[in-house]
Order: structure tokens, then C-alpha cells, then sequence
């Protein structure tokens, strides 16, 4: 059923001009996926590594508009 295996990361972003709210449920939703990875490991072993993480950067320049630095 499960198509993705662990580990991994879903990283919500651009997230700054969301409402509170939703905010809030996103977070609440990443505390109960590492509840539910802290019980998974107390009860068989298994640590199953996947996180839900919030973003909240906007990017003021595109990556092509990024300057370069060169230490050479």
C-alpha cells in the first residue's frame, strides 16, 4: 500500500502567508507522525524515519539570480 519507503522528509514550504490555523495543523500533524515513529519504536524496534516539516522562507531571488561566490 505504502509506495514511498522510509526514510524521509515532506517539507511543506512557502508557507509565510498561510492562516494560523492551517499552520497549526500542519505542526499538529508532524507532533502525531513523531508520537506515532516514538511508539512504532517502543513497541517493535522499528524506527520508521519520516518527518513532516514546515517551511515558512519566501525567496526574494530566483536561483538562477543567486550571486556566486568564488573562493578560488
Amino acid at each position: 500500500m505504502n509506495v514511498l519507503k522510509p526514510p524521509y522528509v515532506i517539507k511543506v514550504v512557502n508557507t509565510v502567508h498561510l492562516a494560523p490555523e492551517l499552520k497549526e495543523l500542519i505542526l499538529d500533524l508532524s507532533s502525531a507522525m513523531e508520537d506515532t515513529r516514538m511508539r512504532r519504536l517502543a513497541r517493535t524496534g522499528e524506527d520508521v524515519a519520516a518527518r513532516l516539516v514546515l517551511k515558512s522562507r519566501i525567496r526574494t531571488l530566483a536561483d538562477s539570480e543567486r550571486p556566486h561566490l568564488d573562493w578560488g
